[in-house]
């Protein structure tokens, strides 16, 4: 496996996302087509992006082309979880309703990987 797959495997997995995820996340934002077969062959290190899917990668993950690809160090690009959920949420929450909220995407996150 590369550097650039297994980098590619830990960004996804900072950010909680499964293939599916990634791939609806990544089409809504950029106009690059991205498919869940290709991120997951680029994962196993089968196949590698062409140079316009890896830079809509590296700016979706926001780290450099030199990151994602391995020839840099990939620095700790994990979003605290409060803030990665901010981003997400209209509205003010106290922090036990935002526990409360992590719990539950906890729960939904497990149950669909039985």
């Amino acid at each position: 496996m590369s550097n650039f797959s297994q980098n590619l495997i830990t960004l996804r997995k900072n950010k909680n996302l499964s293939l599916v995820e990634l791939t609806n996340q990544l089409n809504s934002k950029y106009e690059v087509k991205f498919s869940k077969a290709s991120i997951d062959r680029w994962e196993k290190g089968l196949t590698s992006p062409s140079v316009t899917h890896a830079s809509a990668l590296a700016h979706y993950f926001n780290v450099t082309l030199d990151e994602l690809s391995g020839i840099s160090d990939l620095s700790d690009k994990e979003e605290p979880q409060q803030d990665t959920l901010a981003a997400h949420l209209d509205g003010d929450y106290t922090e036990e309703e935002l526990a409360k909220i992590r719990e539950y995407a906890d729960m939904v996150r497990k149950s669909r990987d039985r």
